[in-house]
């Protein structure tokens, strides 16, 4: 459905045994579509996407994000570096010249002791 721009994050939240969802050609807010507790694939192209906010604790499982033809920033690319499991990533469309450099440091990993 084309021209959604807000969902009831409460209501996302019924939704657990859903792990992919399609929401290209909206005006859909990333973050709040973290309320889908199982969510491993996330499409969300032509979404006006400029700026998010996330927490720890957002989207826990999603290995793949496709974020193509936004208007997304550097300042919001290094945020998906908190994705705890992000394994590929659509960029595609969306104006960047370089990647920032927070993106090519490498990460500690947990280790079990």
């Amino acid at each position: 459905a084309k021209g959604l721009w807000d969902v009831n994050v409460a209501d996302l939240r019924l939704f657990d045994n859903v792990v992919c969802v399609n929401a290209g050609e909206n005006r859909l807010p990333l973050g709040s579509l973290a309320a889908f507790p199982a969510l491993r694939e996330l499409e969300l192209p032509m979404n006006d996407v400029r700026d998010f906010e996330l927490v720890s604790t957002s989207f826990p499982h999603l290995e793949i994000l496709d974020l193509s033809y936004n208007q997304l920033t550097n300042v919001a690319l290094v945020k998906l570096g908190t994705l705890p499991k992000l394994k590929q990533l659509n960029l595609s469309g969306n104006d960047l010249e370089s990647l920032p450099t927070e993106m090519s440091r490498p990460v500690a990993s947990e280790r079990p002791e």
